[in-house]
């Protein structure tokens, strides 16, 4: 209904086989219909560490609308002072081999990955720890992700020495 709201667990939802990541696309014929997601870390000291993420917008009536995009920018990418994880999602219909450049705090390339992200499936979530990407780095970092063909969307979790998440969408970028 108008101003209402749909409240449900994904397990309620759907019926999944094993694994640590999903993605869901939702359609709606009314623009005006938004999503929030939230994830809790059941391994923090409180057993339900939450965290709320909005959702991304694959189209919209315009250009402008639309959050997903070829290049998307990872903004802060912690790795000294806490831990981080970027999530990419290819939107498109077929496989997309993705490029990974990261950047220090002064703007230099540090690294550019080609091999990591070769051939990403659609809509099939790529997450990994931040310095998992990274041969060694004492610095934290910022992230650029550029496909060969085909839209990506993505988020960044962020979690303290307790492993409490928090979440921020990635930005389009020319």
């Amino acid at each position: 209904n108008p101003m209402g709201f749909l409240e449900a667990r994904a397990s309620e939802l759907f019926n999944f086989e094993s694994g640590a990541a999903y993605s869901v696309l939702a359609e709606s014929t009314i623009a005006s219909v938004r999503g929030r997601w939230v994830t809790l870390n059941k391994a923090t000291p409180s057993g339900s560490s939450p965290s709320q993420g909005v959702a991304l917008m694959l189209l919209g009536d315009d250009a402008d609308k639309a959050q997903v995009g070829r290049k998307l920018s990872f903004g802060y990418l912690p790795v000294t002072s806490s831990t981080s994880a970027p999530v990419i999602i290819n939107t498109g219909t077929s496989d997309a081999a993705i490029t990974l450049r990261f950047f220090n705090h002064e703007g230099t390339e540090v690294k550019t990955d080609t091999e990591t992200l070769a051939a990403l499936a659609p809509m099939t979530p790529f997450a990994v720890i931040t310095s998992q990407l990274l041969d060694s780095t004492n610095e934290n970092l910022h992230m650029i992700a550029e496909s060969n063909s085909g839209d990506l969307a993505g988020v960044v979790f962020v979690f303290n020495g307790s492993g409490e998440p928090a979440i921020g969408n990635a930005n389009t970028i020319q």
